[in-house]
């Protein structure tokens, strides 16, 4: 980062400097641009006048013939015939074809605030008919590209072309993935789109199927609940309509005798029914609460009847034989009632076997 940042620093200033000094070089009349033809017969030319000083300048030759007679390079160094300020000096510039043909040659001089000559060292007229020169102050673009980006160039030349042949086609390869892959991004996002769609949907219609059993099972369960209750309110309506056909039941006078009148029948029949009613009541916890809740009369109705029961079968342990009892001796009398009984309890009697009837006490 403070290489970078040194580096645009220095370009800068460089930048700065050269424009100062041109407009230096401009305002004190120093030479910017020239043109004029290489003489061939090794005599020098003299430019009109003075470089500034500090000032790079650009010496280009051109013709139309090979100036490869003049100048030429080899892995081994240069042979130059082009004499500058006194000087052999090596081109910065030199486009050589593939047929050993050179065309341009481009040589850098510093300007020293005075004239230079130009010219060859040997006659060479034979060889070439016309050089062109042309002298001209250096740009800072040319600079740096003589500078810094021409050696990359000639050094990496063939890698640069296939990037710049390359670079077009990874572009456009570039571009295609990723308008393929923004394309697969939004089918993707289309399709949790719509799997969430479906999902929602899914769950919305599973509510409404769920609700609509609630719905039904709420019904059928309103409908049976409502049907039991008929069904319960019939139950105990029957048991009222009984305990009120009944309800002779309740009175202590009528139940002695209903008892004594029907004893045989509760004895043996009416027992059994009732009792069984009974259960069946006791059984059904919804009817028995539903006749503890509505009609209490009913159990009142129920207990009187089983207390008619108890009465009969009282009354039949009165009168109820003793069959083939033994006791030590046999009384004289066939039958002692409970009277007779009482009143001879204070004589003592043996009793061996009898056949008589006792008394419930």
């Amino acid at each position: 980062m403070n290489v970078g940042k040194r580096a645009i620093a220095m370009s800068l200033t460089l930048v700065f400097s050269l424009l100062v000094i041109v407009n230096v070089a401009a305002a004190q009349n120093y030479l910017e641009k020239l043109s004029v033809p290489l003489p061939m017969d090794g005599t020098v030319i003299r430019t009109p006048g003075a470089l500034a000083p500090y000032i790079t300048y650009r010496i280009k030759l051109s013709s139309p013939s090979n100036l490869a007679h003049i100048y030429r390079e080899m892995p081994e160094g240069y042979i130059s015939y082009i004499v500058i300020d006194g000087n052999l000096q090596k081109s910065v510039i030199f486009t050589e074809e593939s047929d050993g043909f050179v065309t341009d040659l481009e040589f850098v001089y510093r300007g020293q605030g005075k004239p230079i000559e130009i010219g060859l060292s040997e006659n060479r007229s034979k060889l070439i008919e016309s050089v062109q020169v042309e002298m001209f102050v250096e740009t800072w673009m040319q600079r740096l590209w003589r500078e810094q980006v021409r050696g990359i160039w000639q050094e990496h030349s063939t890698l640069l072309i296939l990037i710049g042949m390359l670079l077009p086609i990874a572009v456009v390869l570039l571009y295609l993935y990723f308008q393929r892959t923004d394309r697969l991004r939004a089918e993707e996002e289309k399709a949790e789109a719509a799997r969430r769609v479906f999902l929602l949907e899914s769950h919305n219609k599973r509510i409404e199927v769920m609700r609509e059993i609630d719905q039904r099972a709420n019904q059928r369960a309103r409908e049976i609940a409502a049907r039991e209750f008929d069904e319960l309110q019939k139950k105990v309506m029957h048991w009222k309509t009984r305990a009120y056909t009944e309800s002779y039941f309740l009175n202590h006078d009528l139940r002695h005798q209903y008892a004594y009148a029907n004893r045989e029948q509760i004895i043996n029949e009416l027992e059994k029914v009732w009792a069984k009613e009974c259960l069946e009541i006791a059984q059904d916890l919804p009817l028995l609460n539903a006749l503890r809740d509505q009609e209490p009369g009913v159990m009142h109705w129920i207990q009187a009847r089983q207390e008619v029961v108890h009465i009969a079968h009282n009354m039949s342990w009165k009168e109820q034989k003793v069959i083939d009892a033994w006791f030590e001796d046999v009384p004289e009398t066939e039958i002692i009632t409970a009277d007779e009984f009482d009143e001879k309890v204070e004589e003592p009697v043996r009793v061996e076997r009898s056949s008589a009837r006792i008394v419930n006490f």
